[in-house]
């Protein structure tokens, strides 16, 4: 029986299509294609039990968990011989996780699951680096408000958010360096990108298998999801997150307990008190400034002060750029007299 595992890149519709195959589990079946349920964590439609079996502490899954990888797999055994599977698919971005922590511990989790696959195939799904970038920068703001963390990402948004482009890159590299046995999907390259995904999984089975898998889904389920496909929904105007980082540019090096008062929903609280004309000029401000000015900080010798600058080299227009100025002072001060 083939394995497919699926470990991610984050913020690449992992999480749609976990929930597609999770949902679509009896459908799958009917095709003789399971998506277990062993190893999946509470409250969510991935595997990261499973490789989180071999990660002391992470973010996400609870550290009172069990960590008995053979536990999960002996569930795993008994899932697979009530029908004759002829593809498992295994869904966790947190594979990528452990394999940065530790390829010794992913090579121990391979040598436990070759015990019951005869041949793994690792599904990368990936997607246009500075947009995959810019996705995960702004989900890490907005929860930095309650997970500590990622508070680094509000002081070292611009240096960071560098790291998340070539994380891509080294990600796949280090895949590509474990496994010949490796398939790569853009998610960017097709319309539709879950019914990609679903249908690079079954090119490992024969194309007769292929056909007939087809016929039985239909690929409607995926065509109805991928119509909804959501990328981490946001709430916020892109300038609020231009300004939230701006201001951990400007109080990086300040005292603990002024950067201690600072938070993202305090960014959000202030900017939705100020005037309807400043807002109206500020909510031109599009993803190509975000990019330009996350970019020319990392490369450019600015100051820590010099915002106009910072704000001018982006292609913010000057309106703009001297009411996020002014903005940036008012809020700082009131950080500093506020308790």
């Amino acid at each position: 029986m083939q394995c497919i595992i699926h470990a991610g890149l984050h913020h690449t519709g992992t999480t749609s299509f976990q929930h597609f195959l999770f949902n679509n589990r009896d459908l799958l079946a009917k095709s003789k294609i399971l998506y277990p349920l062993s190893g999946i964590y509470k409250n969510s439609f991935q595997h990261s039990l499973i490789p989180g079996s071999y990660i002391d502490k992470h973010l996400f899954i609870d550290e009172k968990r069990n960590r008995n990888i053979k536990d999960y797999l002996y569930s795993l055994e008994k899932e697979i011989i009530k029908k004759n599977y002829e593809l498992c698919i295994i869904s966790s971005e947190v594979f990528t996780e452990l394999l940065q922590i530790s390829e010794e511990r992913l090579n121990l989790l391979f040598k436990e699951l070759s015990e019951i696959f005869e041949k793994i195939t690792i599904f990368i799904t990936t997607r246009e680096p500075e947009e995959r970038a810019i996705t995960q920068l702004k989900k890490m703001l907005r929860l930095s408000e309650s997970i500590p963390a990622y508070r680094t990402e509000l002081f070292n948004a611009p240096e960071l958010f560098i790291n998340k482009i070539k994380s891509v890159d080294k990600n796949i590299k280090r895949w590509s360096e474990i496994t010949n046995d490796l398939i790569i999907c853009n998610m960017d390259e097709n319309d539709y990108p879950l019914r990609n995904y679903f249908e690079n999984i079954i090119k490992v089975l024969p194309k007769q298998n292929q056909l007939s898998i087809k016929e039985e889904i239909n690929l409607k389920n995926i065509l109805n999801l991928s119509n909804n496909f959501h990328d981490n929904k946001d709430p916020h105007e892109l300038y609020k997150y231009i300004f939230c980082i701006l201001i951990g540019i400007k109080i990086k090096n300040s005292e603990e307990t002024l950067k201690n008062k600072f938070t993202f929903l305090k960014v959000i609280e202030f900017m939705e008190k100020i005037k309807s004309s400043e807002n109206n000029i500020l909510k031109k401000i599009n993803k190509n400034n975000l990019l330009l000015l996350l970019k020319n900080y990392s490369k450019l010798e600015f100051g820590r002060n010099n915002i106009m600058e910072i704000l001018l080299s982006a292609n913010i227009n000057l309106s703009a750029t001297y009411i996020l100025d002014k903005l940036l002072n008012e809020f700082i001060y009131n950080l500093i007299t506020n308790d």
